[in-house]
């Protein structure tokens, strides 16, 4: 059996920076919530090349002195706690004392910082794990990290990270969270020299919001407030039907800080059930406070998760609080509501020549031409009625035909949107005012990454400034008032690796699905002679049996279980 050896310093703060320190937003992370933890008014984040070569972070928080900064680079050196029991009640971001170690040893890193008790400042430099020196300069009270050349003495990692743009877009995110939480605090961010954003202090949360996520998004939110004697809830959320395909929206806080929580999650969707369609997740900036005794920030080496002690009257509080609201937002509404108020926001559609004329087709004209004598012959059904707005009842001379005319549509589409994009023959529509897009970074970065894929479905997407896109032209079947979250939609789905532009089949295919479904829902109701049709030309699918999603188009009862049912 090998012997059992003790791990040098340097392998063991290989290893913590191994779980610590996964990628530069990582090391972002870590110095902005010691900023925080030091009570800063003022943060300024700078990077470069995603992080890779250059990461700078600087506070006027109150500093270390000379003696507490070369104690911060030991592992396991903190302020934080002193005894495992204070684990329960820690209500600070750090605790464990091993992000700067961990730091320092994958990168050239150099810390200058002062303490307000001290005339002049102390700068401190490691290359690689390896202590360089420590001087005497001076700098107002705050502390300043710079880390260069991430994972040079580890190059085998630094194989795993990303492109400049996704680390880019992941750290822009973060740095956005945290901003939205300490709105009382002023932040700057730089990229490659150049501003992302800089917000000052913000009088609340909202105006906060407005100047990080953008007016598009503000505009779509509510306030919430309430609390009980254990917990306080407090946060936007998003109106009734303000949804969005992905969960990359729920941004949830458990006493300011950003955790991901499927107790909060759940909640979150549970309270949306009935306000959002299925399939759609909510907009929400949610802060839950509590006491630190009531959950366990400690079961992620990164610290991202949380575990809640109890986890169903957290549950249950937010649930209900989010109901009440989004009931009192609904009545209120309602009640605004006038009988003669008219709003049309889809952008109208340049008149097309007599040539685009041909070209273009209707989103459902395939379903509104009135068929000849001879298609009813072929067909051989007979229309008894529609059943519950949606079931198409036929007679045959077999039996009897109830068809899902919900179902029956989105198959129709989705065979004629999947042929129109694999044979790249898609027709457009140029719309009269453009669509004006504002993503977050990581969509921002995934749509950027993508326009050649977008130009090839038939949307006309140009970069009109930093996270800000203009659409000129759309498809032909997708309506312009649905086109903004549309494509929201499909970059979402890209950054989730759930639509794959690098696999033209199976992107065009999730696309038509998405499309379908959304046609299918929005189309008018039937007259008997478009009955007819829509059941011809479902049978003269490919796949006349199922919807898009799996579901039956179709049921048949035949003659002789009718005749077992009424024992004939």
């Amino acid at each position: 059996m090998p012997a059992i050896r003790i791990l040098s310093d340097h392998v063991a703060n290989q290893i913590a920076a191994g779980e610590v320190i996964e990628r530069p937003v990582a090391i972002v992370k870590e110095l902005i919530e010691n900023s925080l933890d030091s009570e800063a008014t003022r943060i300024e984040i700078e990077f470069r090349n995603g992080g890779k070569n250059f990461i700078r972070v600087e506070d006027n928080g109150h500093g270390m002195s000379p003696d507490n900064a070369l104690l911060a680079l030991e592992r396991h050196g903190t302020s934080k706690i002193s005894d495992v029991s204070d684990l329960l009640k820690v209500q600070t971001f750090g605790f464990r004392g091993e992000a700067l170690p961990s730091i320092a040893s994958v990168s050239h890193f150099s810390m200058r910082t002062r303490d307000r008790d001290w005339d002049c400042g102390t700068e401190i430099i490691y290359n690689g794990g390896k202590f360089k020196h420590q001087k005497e300069i001076g700098i107002p009270v705050g502390t300043s990290i710079e880390v260069v050349n991430l994972f040079n003495s580890v190059p085998a990692r630094r194989k795993f990270l990303k492109t400049d743009n996704t680390e880019a877009a992941h750290i822009i995110h973060l740095s956005r969270l945290y901003a939205v939480a300490y709105p009382n605090t002023s932040f700057t961010l730089l990229e490659n020299g150049k501003i992302i954003f800089r917000s000052p202090v913000c009088r609340d949360l909202s105006e906060r919001v407005r100047e990080i996520f953008g007016k598009q998004i503000a505009d779509l939110l509510i306030e919430i407030n309430a609390e009980n004697d254990d917990f306080s809830l407090t946060g936007l959320i998003g109106k009734p039907g303000a949804g969005r395909s992905t969960r990359q929206d729920m941004i949830t806080y458990v006493n300011r800080r950003p955790v991901e929580s499927r107790t909060l999650y759940y909640a979150l969707i549970e309270a949306y059930h009935t306000y959002l369609p299925k399939g759609r997740y909510p907009l929400a900036f949610i802060f839950l406070k509590m006491k630190p005794q009531g959950y366990d920030i400690n079961v992620h080496p990164a610290k991202r998760e949380i575990k809640f002690r109890d986890e169903g009257r957290v549950r249950q509080f937010i649930m209900v609080n989010l109901l009440d609201r989004l009931r009192e937002a609904t009545r209120t509404t309602v009640e605004s509501s006038k009988p003669n108020h008219k709003l049309n926001s889809k952008p109208a559609l340049i008149p097309p020549d007599n040539s685009s004329t041909k070209a273009s087709v209707n989103r459902t004209e395939t379903l509104k031409q009135t068929p000849g004598s001879e298609k009813r012959r072929q067909l051989n059904w007979r229309y008894l009625g529609l059943i519950h707005e949606i079931f198409a009842l036929y007679e045959t001379n077999t039996g009897l035909v109830l068809l899902n005319t919900r179902a029956a549509r989105e198959r129709i589409v989705f065979e004629r949107i999947q042929m129109q994009l694999s044979a790249n023959e898609s027709m457009t529509q140029k719309l009269l005012f453009p669509i004006t897009l504002e993503l977050d970074p990581v969509l921002s970065s995934a749509l950027e990454n993508n326009l050649d894929f977008f130009h090839e479905s038939g949307f006309a997407i140009e970069l009109f400034g930093r996270n800000f896109f203009r659409v000129d032209t759309l498809p032909e079947w997708l309506d312009p008032g649905s086109g903004e979250e549309f494509i929201r939609d499909l970059v979402a789905r890209i950054q989730e690796r759930g639509l794959r532009p690098d696999k033209p089949d199976l992107a065009n295919e999730e696309i038509a699905r998405l499309a379908s479904a959304q046609i299918g829902r929005s189309s008018p109701t039937e007259t008997e002679s478009e009955m007819y049709l829509l059941a011809q030309k479902l049978l003269s699918c490919k796949n006349p049996l199922n919807d898009p999603r799996g579901r039956p188009t179709y049921y048949e009862i035949s003659r002789a279980d009718l005749d077992k049912k009424f024992f004939r």
